[in-house]
Order: C-alpha cells, then structure tokens, then sequence
C-alpha cells in the first residue's frame, strides 16, 4: 500500500512539471530549450541521484576493508570532506563572480584565481576526463549484469561487444534530453531503484529471522586497517563534483542549496545515512566472503532481480553525468562566445560522439580498469579536495574572523586531498595486480555460496 501511495505521489509531481511546463518547452529533444530553474524538491533529487549508483553498491566491500567501525567512521569523514569541497567550490564561484563580468564556471575560476588560463583549462579536461570516466564505468556495468542475466536464461555466452553496442544505442534516446529540468524524472525513478534494492535486501534478512529460517549474527570485522583500499572503493560513493557543481545554477532560489541545512547538506545526509545503512547490513550479511563485482555475492534466487533493477538505476545516472561532459566542452570551447550557427544540432553531434567514445572505451575496460579507476581516484580528488581549498586560500579571507585558523584547516586539507590521492593510487595498484596477476583480493572466498 505504502510502495503505491509513493508512486501515486511521484507520478503526480511528474504531472505537475509537465502542466507547468510552457508550450513552447513541451519537447526536450528539439525545441531551443530555455532555463527552467530547479525548485529544491528537483535539486534534492538531482544531487542524490549524481551519487546513487555504482558507488554506492560497492560500499559492502569497502566495508570489508575497514570493518564495521572503521568503515562507519571512513564514511562519515570522507563524506564530510567531499561536500565541504563542493561548498567551498560554490562560495569561490560566487566571489569570483562578483569581481568579474560574464558567468563563472569551474575553469573560469581557476583561471582568475591562478591569474592563468592553463590552470582553468586544466580544471576543464580534469571534469572532462572525471565524468567521461565514469560513463565508461556505467556502460560497462549496464553490460555486465545484462550479459549475466543472459548466459542465466539462455544458458549461452553473448558476445560482450554486442551488448555494449545495444546498450550504447539504447542510452541514446534519455541522453538527447538537454536539460537538467527534464531529467528529474529519471533522477527521482533511478533513486527509487536504489532504495529499493536497499530495502528488499533488509527486509528479506528480517523476514528471515523472523520466521526462524536464519539466526541472527552479524558476520565480518569489528574495525580493519585496509584504509587505502576503503578510499579507493568507495571513491564514488559519497560526492559528484560535476553535477553538484552545475547544478547550483540552476536552482530557482540558488540560495537555498548552501547553509547548514541547505538543499546540498540534507541531500549529503540521506546518502551519508543511506551508505552507511547499507555497508553495516550488507557487511553483517556477508561479511569477508564477498565477489567482485559485488550483484555476484547474490544467489539466482533473486539475484536476477538485482541485476537488472541495478542496471536501470545505472541506466537513468547516465543522462545526469554526461550533461556535465558536454556542457563543458559545448558551452566553454564549442559554443564559447553563444554566436555558433545551428548550436542545437552541433550539440547533438557532441552528446552522440561522446556517447560513442565511451561506448567503444567500455569494450576495452576489463583490460584498464585500474587506469580508469585511477583516472577517476585522481581527477576526483583535486577537483572536490585540494583545489577548491587552494582556491579559497588565494581568494583570501576578508569575510572571515580569526583568519589565520581558516588557513590552517585548508592548508590541512589541500595536504589530506593529497594523502587521498595516494590511497587512491595504492589502490588502483592493488586492483592492477588482481587484474594483470590474477591474484585473488584478500576479502574474495571464491568456493562460498551465500544465499
């Protein structure tokens, strides 16, 4: 009854987005769409939804990294340093806004503050080659666990490359969708196959023991020591700078996104508590015998159901995070100065050979997995870390009381974005010697059956 009341309640917000939407808005694939300001019920969603996704199914086995408590206080840091960066990234946009003309994006800023262009156009390729990344990642787990499924029901192997052909054409038809406003939607429905996978496993190890068919025992480690590679597990799962970045903008009352109970904050506390939830129950669950990818840790009872609800959820991320690859390259190199000719159909020319490079990029990662990963590990933790604290340190502190504890505590944290980065790198070469070794991790148990 609940599970329908709240469907009832997101197909009428969908329904009052459309009756509100103008005439001259009412096809996203065409029309020369302009701004459609987000309200916070649309930004909450939209910055939830940029971290939902494989990071967050990964987090069990970072759990095993660490253990319970490790992994909870892990989780809680990162996640508080991570927005912390977007904050701090924001309130610098403003500032350099308010001393230059023009809209300021990411690169601009950086260019300002560094009195040099190199450093804005470094920004730029670092988003670039963060975001294309991660689209990488999501048509290869799309992939994946569509190809699992298969070989289960036709009992046959299917060619890798077809699937990510089909996968690649069917990203097409969301991904045309230009602006964040129609991508709502997506972003509320992706959220709601999270949380449902998330509950269904909860509340099936409750019904289990409930009903006796299972004692209840928590498996797995109180606290570990495996801190590099819980950072680079988990390097996903707890921030998108991109998209939390840019989507401040587009916000109809931009103020509201920041502050201690700002739209960015209470959206950072349902995920911190989303993660944290699920690493616990899932870690108790499963404890130190765990596969990778993780959906392998399921039996087929109702492992199938996994599978496909995750490739969905991943399915819906897509648009989101590719909108940040394009609008930078479209609208800071393309289209700079906003005179191009035919700018719709140039950047649907750039949306399609995006998609196709990833696409062709997703054939190739088994075999650069840990490059991709490292890629995202590092370009991650400059642009939400240590840069946006380099930049407040040269912006100054004019507005600040006790300025000299203010240039400590980033000065501190330009130094742990530097420590994260390392652990990033430890991790990714850990990976790189399972990957190109065949080493086993030391959390795998490959003969355990968990159902």
């Amino acid at each position: 009854m609940s599970d329908t009341f709240i469907s009832f309640l997101l197909y009428a917000r969908f329904l009052k987005n459309f009756r509100d939407m103008p005439l001259s808005l009412h096809n996203p694939f065409v029309q020369d769409v302009e701004d459609a300001p987000l309200s916070t019920f649309d930004t909450f969603h939209t910055v939830v939804k940029s971290v939902y996704g494989i990071g967050t199914l990964c987090m069990p086995i970072a759990f095993a990294c660490t253990g319970y408590v490790g992994g909870i206080l892990l989780t809680i840091f990162l996640s508080c340093l991570y927005i912390y960066g977007i904050h701090l990234t924001v309130k610098c946009m403003a500032e350099v806004s308010d001393r230059v003309s023009g809209e300021v994006t990411m690169g601009k800023a950086y260019a300002y503050v560094s009195k040099s262009r190199i450093l804005g156009h470094f920004v730029n390729v670092l988003l670039i080659l963060l975001h294309t990344s991660i689209a990488v990642l999501y048509i290869y787990f799309i992939s994946e666990n569509l190809k699992s499924v298969s070989c289960f029901i036709w009992e046959t192997e299917v060619d890798t490359r077809i699937i990510v052909a089909v996968v690649t054409i069917c990203i097409i038809p969301v991904f045309l969708i230009r602006d964040v406003q129609y991508l709502v939607p997506l972003n509320i429905a992706g959220n709601v196959l999270t949380l449902l996978i998330i509950g269904y496993v909860i509340v099936d190890r409750i019904e289990m023991i409930i009903f006796g068919m299972r004692k209840f025992e928590m498996a797995g480690s109180v606290i570990k020591y495996d801190v590099d590679l819980f950072v680079g597990c988990s390097v996903l799962s707890f921030s998108s700078v991109g998209v939390m970045v840019k989507i401040a903008s587009k916000m109809a009352e931009p103020e509201k996104y920041l502050g201690w109970w700002g739209t960015l904050n209470r959206a950072a506390c349902f995920v911190l508590c989303t993660n944290v939830i699920w690493g616990v129950i899932s870690y108790g669950i499963l404890g130190d015998t765990q596969y990778f990818p993780f959906l392998e840790n399921y039996s087929f009872s109702y492992g199938l159901e996994y599978k496909l609800v995750a490739a969905a959820l991943v399915y819906l991320t897509y648009p989101l995070n590719g909108y940040v690859v394009v609008d930078t390259i479209f609208n800071e190199y393309i289209n700079k100065t906003g005179d191009l000719n035919h700018p719709l159909r140039i950047e649907f020319i750039v949306r399609i050979i995006f998609l196709l490079i990833s696409g062709c990029c997703a054939l190739a990662l088994s075999f650069a997995l840990p490059i991709i990963k490292y890629i995202c590990g590092l370009a991650f933790t400059l642009l939400n870390v240590a840069f946006p604290a380099y930049m407040q340190l040269t912006l100054g502190y004019d507005e600040y009381d006790r300025k000299w504890l203010w240039r400590v505590l980033h000065i501190s944290i330009v130094l742990l974005g530097i420590l994260v980065a390392y652990c990033i790198g430890s991790s990714a070469y850990y990976d790189s010697k399972i990957y190109y070794t065949d080493k086993e991790p030391f959390w795998i148990k490959p003969n355990v059956e968990i159902n």
